[in-house]
């Protein structure tokens, strides 16, 4: 579907010399603010595949190509001429809007904006019987809100669910696979496309109360009947029809992205398999001695395109950008050199390039020249590890800001202080917040992110921290009065926010105490109903919506029930006494239903009987708790248990850390942020009741783990697999925010020992 836009002939590096872009460009200021990154892509400049360049390096060509662009693209009032499939609309947007920025370019902001204008109005319209442009453009409503251009959220928001709502029923009228729909595009590249854009959605809103989808839901899907239909499970690569046999860019380069996002929201490591399996397959495509990618896996026709290149790139960084593989970079850059070397001539790339041309090529388009120039600037944000608000990248507030009153709690701890305080600042002001929510954080967020800012304005009298805290807290009280059940997740969770907003303002805010009656009360309801162990729970949640299982859940509530007893009511509340015995009822129905008792270890579910860390680390949690309740030995006995047998079947000797369930190999296994934080505790409590230096010394290695193998660019990313640690925006709120709890709990235990307080809110 490319869509030639014919020049006249003329040079445009010498038609346009008075432009309002020239004139800008022509001042060494902006010149440097927009440019001076763009050619430090290759590092000194250069580029293994483009030694021996007529034009240099591919960053080079960004300032002509962007002058042809805004002079040459027919453009006019938010539309660029022939542009029927919308990519013109969706890569300008996509590239406008930040290159403005960077630019101070007036103009690029102005027409990224009127072109969203007009999206917006085509998407609101009836949906025709070939949505493709459609749906190829609605991501340019996520560039918009990226941009930090001041774009109205409640302008996209209801066009953008109006869209979904039409596109996803006629999705599931078809099984999540568009086979049925009218399109030039092949069934598997409309459809990822599709999913894409119902992922990009969680970066901004929570799940939709009141709408007949949960977007990211769909996205999911999506992509899983995609894979069920169209994966050639033998040659590893997405075919363009279930029936068509043959290698193609759009249907892989599409599924890739739609499976990255798929990868990044639910952290679903066959998402990351099946990725890069399609990746691999690509590389028959790839035309070794000359560079680029042909259209066909026959290559005797030498045929490449601008657009299918330009979709292996983008391809190719979406997959660099969580798992940090250089290859994938390299790859990118040798294919954005390829394009440089052989199809840019007169200030425009064209969109095909025959065999035995040496530049240049046929016809050229706009949405394929700005595709190009929104690859470079995802290069330079990659390669710098800068925090650019960009399509596809989570949204962040990238300004430096100093923690509440200059203070820097991470100098008093005895341990990565450096860490600590970068992290902190990730959380507490680079993420958007909203009313007392991070917009794309897992549910754990809550509970765990008013423990530590209580106890950081505690300890720094910086009241920020405390409003912060409370108001997380009091949205918690929201949602329980909002619907207890569709937000159980996160409620369940806020309870830690609960206790910590009780402990923080006492008998003086009494509404915290109330709803954390409320919040106990309904756990030990669901406990009573189902025999104090959640299996039934589990399996009508899902395991709390992430497959945690049913002991993990039996665990965490059991665990929030023991709690109560360190807290005693102001109030009247006859059932407060009795959540700590239906908590013991719950460690004892956990150990009737999945203990093993030759394993000394928990089974995930008494379905699934293997060892689980996530399970095991939190039972120790209870089980300690227990202890602590009864007196009875034999519950510090069995979380001794626990922890050995987690440290001989699941801990890494050598790497340090445990993997999160068998195998426990370099080679396969894999170890993750949120399992390894639960294990981590799991020793601090044991050495906190029983005085054992070993145990200390375990919870200190399994955060060394955490802070060398997954830390960068201020946080802590979720896993190790196969011996390489993910990056990008592989990383939830919650889970750093746990580990920042955490360390401040090690922290305690090394300066004061067994009379440590920090092991709860």
């Amino acid at each position: 579907m490319r869509t030639p836009w014919r020049n006249s002939g003329s040079s445009p590096r010498h038609a346009r010399r008075h432009s309002r872009w020239t004139r800008a460009f022509r001042c060494p200021l902006v010149m440097a603010a927009a440019l001076a990154a763009l050619t430090a892509c290759g590092g000194d400049g250069s580029s293994s595949a483009g030694n021996g360049s007529p034009h240099g390096t591919y960053s080079d060509i960004v300032e002509p190509v962007y002058e042809t662009l805004m002079t040459e693209a027919g453009y006019e009032a938010g539309r660029w001429a022939e542009d029927p499939d919308g990519s013109a609309s969706l890569w300008a947007t996509a590239f406008l809007y930040p290159w403005g920025r960077a630019a101070g370019d007036p103009e690029a902001t102005e027409r990224a904006g009127e072109t969203l204008d007009r999206l917006l109005e085509d998407l609101a319209g009836p949906l025709p019987e070939d949505p493709t442009r459609l749906v190829l453009c609605l991501p340019a409503c996520f560039a918009g809100l990226a941009s930090g251009a001041g774009v109205l959220e409640e302008a996209v928001r209801p066009v953008v669910e109006s869209f979904l709502n039409t596109m996803d029923r006629r999705a599931q009228a078809q099984g999540y696979y568009l086979e049925e729909t009218a399109s030039p595009k092949a069934p598997t590249e409309l459809t990822a496309l599709l999913a894409w854009s119902n992922l990009l959605y969680r970066d901004y809103w929570d799940w939709p109360r009141g709408t007949p989808y949960v977007y990211p839901g769909v996205g999911l899907a999506l992509l899983d009947a995609t894979r069920e239909k169209a994966w050639d499970a033998e040659k590893e690569y997405y075919r363009a029809r279930p029936w068509a046999h043959g290698l193609d860019i759009p249907s892989n380069g599409w599924m890739i992205l739609g499976l990255m996002k798929g990868f990044e929201n639910e952290e679903l490591i066959p998402y990351q398999v099946n990725a890069e399996g399609a990746a691999a397959a690509l590389e028959a495509l790839r035309d070794k001695d000359r560079g680029g990618y042909f259209s066909s896996a026959d290559s005797r026709d030498g045929l490449k395109t601008l657009a299918e290149n330009n979709l292996a790139v983008t391809a190719l960084l979406a997959l660099y950008k969580n798992l940090a593989d250089a290859f994938y970079l390299d790859r990118a850059e040798e294919t954005l050199q390829f394009i440089a070397d052989r199809m840019y001539a007169d200030g425009k790339l064209s969109s095909v390039v025959p065999a035995g041309v040496s530049h240049g090529g046929e016809g050229w388009s706009a949405g394929e020249n700005f595709h190009f120039l929104y690859n470079v600037l995802v290069v330079q944000a990659l390669k710098d590890e800068a925090c650019r608000n960009l399509l596809a990248f989570r949204p962040m507030h990238c300004e430096e800001r100093s923690l509440p009153g200059g203070v820097s709690p991470g100098r008093s701890r005895t341990r990565y202080p450096e860490e600590f305080d970068n992290i902190l600042k990730t959380v507490l002001y680079k993420v958007p917040w909203r009313d007392g929510d991070i917009l794309y954080d897992y549910g754990d967020m809550p509970g765990y992110a008013s423990w530590l800012l209580f106890d950081l304005a505690g300890e720094t009298g910086e009241e920020e921290y405390a409003e912060t805290a409370t108001a997380v807290a009091d949205r918690i009280v929201r949602l329980i009065h909002e619907d207890l059940v569709y937000y159980l997740a996160e409620i369940s969770f806020g309870g830690f926010s609960l206790y910590a907003a009780k402990a923080h303002y006492g008998a003086e805010r009494p509404v915290y105490e109330a709803e954390l009656d409320h919040v106990l009360g309904l756990a030990v309801f669901l406990a009573t109903l189902d025999d104090y162990y959640l299996d039934i729970v589990d399996r009508l949640t899902g395991g709390g919506n992430y497959g945690y299982g049913a002991t993990t859940l039996t665990a965490q509530v059991a665990y929030l029930l023991f709690l109560s007893r360190y807290y005693p009511p102001d109030g009247f509340r006859p059932m407060w006494d009795e959540y700590p015995e239906v908590a013991l009822k719950m460690v004892e129905a956990a150990n009737r239903e999945a203990w093993d008792e030759a394993g000394g270890y928990y089974y995930k579910s008494a379905d699934q009987p293997e060892i689980y860390l996530m399970a095991d680390g939190y039972m120790v949690y209870t089980l300690v708790e227990a202890y602590r309740y009864t007196g009875n030995p034999e519950h510090l006995d069995r979380a001794r248990r626990v922890v050995a047998a987690m440290e001989r079947i699941l801990g890494d000797s050598e790497g340090g850390g445990f993997y999160a369930m068998p195998p426990a190999l370099p080679s396969l296994g894999y170890k993750s942020l949120s399992s390894n934080s639960y294990a981590l505790k799991a020793c601090a409590l044991l050495y906190h009741a029983t005085g054992e230096e070993a145990y200390r010394q375990k919870a200190e290695s399994a955060l060394d783990f955490l802070l060398k193998d997954l830390y960068a660019g201020g946080a802590v990313h979720h896993h190790l697999y196969e011996g390489r640690a993910c990056r990008g925006d592989m990383w939830c709120s919650g889970c750093n925010f746990r580990i920042l709890q955490y360390m401040d709990y090690l922290d305690d235990l090394a300066k004061n020992g067994t009379d440590a307080t920090k092991d709860r809110p």
